[in-house]
């Protein structure tokens, strides 16, 4: 596998995590600080549930390319755009966009 390759398989292997670490990060966050506003609104709910989805995404996304990366031998070339990364890979993002949407949202209606 050439070098450009192995630095996309890198890449995408940093941003999963990153993506997961802010996800825990602003869970717990959020889950500390919602005793101080008081009220809690469904939508909070509703982001916790995408953040969730989010970070079982993201692990799945980590483990999509690690497989991708395994199956490399043969004819096979491995690709961070393979349909078994793509899938987590948009699961992940989008779940994460979606929950703080949410947040900022309810961030405005609350103060």
């Amino acid at each position: 596998m050439d070098e450009r390759k192995l630095k996309a398989f890198e890449l995408a292997n940093e941003s999963a995590k990153q993506l997961v670490t802010l996800a825990v990060a602003i869970l717990a966050l959020t889950i500390t600080l919602v005793k101080e506003v008081g009220t809690l609104l469904d939508i909070v709910r509703v982001a916790w549930v995408l953040y969730l989805v989010s970070i079982a995404a993201g692990v799945w996304r980590l483990d999509a390319l690690a497989s991708e990366l395994e199956r490399s031998e043969g004819d096979h070339q491995p690709s961070t755009r393979a349909r078994m990364v793509r899938i987590p890979t948009v699961l992940h993002v989008l779940s994460f966009v979606a929950a703080s949407a949410m947040l900022v949202y309810y961030g405005m209606v609350v103060i």
